[in-house]
This record gives structure tokens, C-alpha cells and sequence, in this order.
């Protein structure tokens, strides 16, 4: 019976799209099945437990590399990385395919962080010890290795491989490959709502504990009222709103939760009014939207019209949590 060989095709998303569609093309022309996460970048566990459960399935795993180290996840490491990783801990046959002349790299294309450099150099030092090693200078080439990679691999570390449903165990193996095929797809769609625009990429972003300063007002009953300026970190802002926006919410849900965070941190009482102007309201959203934290919908009014609302991604609930769980103070 004839086997069907998957091979796990991952890389840094927005600088390599060419050069894994290239390859992933190649590889289903060549009789594989080319499987991959195309996403910037996985951001939540949910999705990190899906990756591993395809890198399970898989035969074989192509790792691209170039100039960039990739989006990093909460434990210090990229998920282009963490994937590599994992693949090499089930002991699946890792081809790697570095970038030669990574010096010759629109500045757009290469990492821009020093510690990410660092942990970029080390990866590639590791690739180079512990994985079949090629180097390439366009997609073209990279395909050509990444094939003639592939059939080496097939003599030297044969993978277990699938069988069609009717050449083995009928309708049982059938309706698992169609479950897997409708996770994939429902996930795929989550990923694709979730991730940032690639067009963010080379926005140097404020993170989460830089501050943003903005003015807001204070009103004491109905007549007395002054204006200051309050910095808070992203971080701060998160929490302070991120419940408002566990369901889709327009910017009237960030009131409450920087009332809050403004009275707290200037020390202000609890008898005060906290007004905020919209242009700061809308500029904090976007940012949120920008950083992967929300995500931006459309919704239609009872009374007409339409307006957009925001809602915390994956990833923003995750930090939101972190940031207001009580922690416990046994040691």
C-alpha cells in the first residue's frame, strides 16, 4: 500500500511567505502533504497545543531561517523556535535550510533587537549541531534543496507515513482525517481573526511597560472641575480595562476601568468623576489592536448605523488574567 508522507514546513512568518509557499508548493507537487501554521505569530497556548498535535502527525520538519528570530512567547523563546524544539523532541527528521549572506538583507528583513539577535545566533549554532544543515540565497534554490533534502531523508530515516482510508481501516481512519481537517480549518480561522497585519512589522511599537501619557479631567459634583495628565503603562491599561472587553465593546467600556486606574494611580479618592477625551479613548484601542491584544468587528446598531466594537484576542485575555489573579502568598 502506498504511504502519504507529511512534512511540517515552518519559518518567521511576514519575511519568509515567499520562500515557504515556494517550498510547500514544491513539496505537494513532489507527493507529500505539506503542513504548516501560517501565522503572526502563534499567540496563545491553545494554538501552540494545535501546532504540536500537526507536528505529531507529521514525517519530517523543514525549518526555514534568514535574518529574523521570530515573534517570542512568554517563556523567552519564538514560536518558530519552540516548534523546532518540539519536533526534535519527538524525534522527527529536522531539515534545516539557513540563509547564506544574511549581510546582503533589506534592513526590514533582519532582527532589529539585540537580545533577539543573540537568541537567533544561538538557534542557528544549535541548528548546525543538532539538524541537517543547507544554505540558500532565493526561493528557487531553496526549494531545490529542501526536495533534494527530503528524498535523502525518505531513504535514510523512513517516516511512518498514512494510507488511504479504503486501503486500510475504512471509515474509522476516514472520520478522524475529516475531524482533523474541520479543527484545522475552524483554527486556521481564529488564527487569521487573531493576528496582526503584516504591514505592522516594522512599526517600532510601544510595548506594554512603556507609558502613554494623556490628559484627563476631574469634575467634584456638579460644578468644580480641573485638568491634569496621567502616564500609564499599556500594561496598566490592559488591566485595568481588559474585562470591559471579554465581550465586544466600543469605547464607552473604557471608562470604568481608567476611572480606576487614574484615581489609583494619582491618589485622587473615591468622590471624583475621571473624564477622558475620546481621541485618547479610540488612539488606546488602536494601540491594543495593533499590539495583538484586540481585535476589531463591525456591529450593526438596534437603532441603525453600524460602529465598531473591540474584543480582547486570546493572547490579551491571557495578560489581562495574569496581571489581576490574586497570587498566593505561601511559599
Amino acid at each position: 500500500m502506498e504511504k502519504i508522507f507529511h512534512v511540517f514546513v515552518s519559518s518567521t512568518y511576514s519575511d519568509l511567505i515567499d520562500e515557504r509557499k515556494k517550498v510547500s508548493e514544491a513539496v505537494a507537487k513532489a507527493g507529500f502533504v505539506a503542513e504548516g501554521m501560517e501565522i503572526f505569530p502563534a499567540s496563545s497556548q491553545k494554538q501552540m497545543d494545535f501546532i504540536e498535535r500537526v507536528i505529531d502527525r507529521c514525517d519530517y520538519y523543514i525549518l526555514i531561517v534568514a535574518g529574523r528570530y521570530g515573534s517570542v512567547s512568554e517563556d523567552g523563546l519564538s514560536y518558530t523556535e519552540k516548534e523546532f524544539r518540539y519536533a526534535k523532541l519527538k524525534g522527527i527528521p529536522v531539515l534545516a535550510f539557513l540563509r547564506g549572506e544574511v549581510d546582503e538583507l533589506p534592513q526590514s528583513k533582519t532582527e532589529s533587537d539585540a537580545e533577539n539577535q543573540l537568541k537567533l545566533d544561538k538557534l542557528v549554532a544549535d541548528l548546525k549541531s543538532n539538524a541537517l544543515v543547507d544554505f540558500w540565497l532565493n526561493p528557487d534554490e531553496l526549494s531545490t534543496k529542501a526536495l533534494a533534502a527530503l528524498a535523502q531523508a525518505r531513504i535514510s530515516h523512513e517516516g511512518v507515513g498514512w494510507i488511504r482510508a479504503d486501503q486500510a481501516a475504512g471509515l474509522d481512519v476516514l472520520n478522524e482525517v475529516n475531524d482533523l481537517r474541520k479543527e484545522n480549518s475552524a483554527l486556521k480561522k481564529e488564527v487569521a481573526k487573531n493576528r496582526r497585519p503584516a504591514i505592522l512589522d516594522d512599526i517600532p511599537l510601544a510595548g506594554l511597560d512603556e507609558g502613554y501619557e494623556f490628559k484627563y479631567k476631574i469634575k467634584w459634583g456638579s460644578n468644580r472641575q480641573s485638568s491634569d495628565v496621567v502616564s500609564l503603562t499599556w500594561r496598566e491599561i490592559l488591566a485595568a480595562v481588559g474585562s470591559s472587553y471579554r465581550t465586544a465593546s466600543n469605547t464607552s467600556g473604557l471608562s470604568s476601568g481608567l476611572q480606576r486606574a487614574i484615581i489609583r494611580k494619582c491618589d485622587l479618592g473615591n468622590h471624583v468623576s475621571i473624564l477622558v477625551d475620546m481621541e485618547d479613548k479610540e488612539r488606546i484601542l488602536m494601540q491594543m489592536e495593533a499590539l495583538g491584544l484586540m481585535t476589531a468587528g463591525t456591529y450593526n446598531l438596534k437603532g441603525g448605523g453600524s460602529a465598531i466594537f473591540h474584543k480582547l484576542t486570546n493572547e490579551g485575555v491571557a495578560i489581562m488574567l495574569r496581571e489581576n489573579v490574586v497570587k498566593t502568598s505561601v511559599e
